[in-house]
């Protein structure tokens, strides 16, 4: 359930990968975007793909949920405050191989600064490219923790 007070949610039907101990986990993914609706709703649509979500509204909030304990993490360019890809670009600082789970989404495609390296889904989507996206980062996450 969504937890407003923690900015986190989690649901534990687990997408199913290894925690490297041989037992099945679910796939947590980071949702991060201002819009409480939008935010709500790609988690709501991650869940039901059986990932396990949690949210954060702003990059410091993102940063505070442990990004690199996430398979995948899904962040807006536009933000209120620092821009989403200010985000990318700590993590590129920090911990460059998690830059490969990111994912943005946009409202305005060729009109921000994008990092070339990091895939991006134009608003208005729909949950299948969403899910389709977030799958398509699974792999690097397995190999990066196996």
């Amino acid at each position: 359930m969504n937890d407003p007070s923690t900015g986190t949610s989690a649901d534990d039907d687990g997408g199913g990968s290894d925690d490297g101990e041989g037992r099945s986990r679910a796939v947590r993914v980071l949702v991060v975007d201002d819009n409480d609706l939008l935010r709500g709703l790609l988690s709501r649509i991650l869940r039901a793909e059986g990932f396990t979500t949690s949210e954060a509204a702003s990059v410091e909030e993102a940063l505070g949920l442990d990004p690199g304990a996430h398979d995948a993490i899904v962040v807006d360019v536009r933000l209120e405050g620092r821009p989403g890809t200010d985000l990318v670009a700590e993590l590129r600082r920090t911990t460059p191989a998690l830059v490969r789970r990111c994912l943005l989404l946009t409202g305005a495609p060729g009109l921000d600064e994008l990092p070339p390296d990091v895939p991006m889904v134009a608003k208005p989507f729909t949950a299948d490219q969403i899910v389709r996206e977030v799958r398509r980062l699974l792999p690097t996450a397995a190999t990066e923790r196996g």
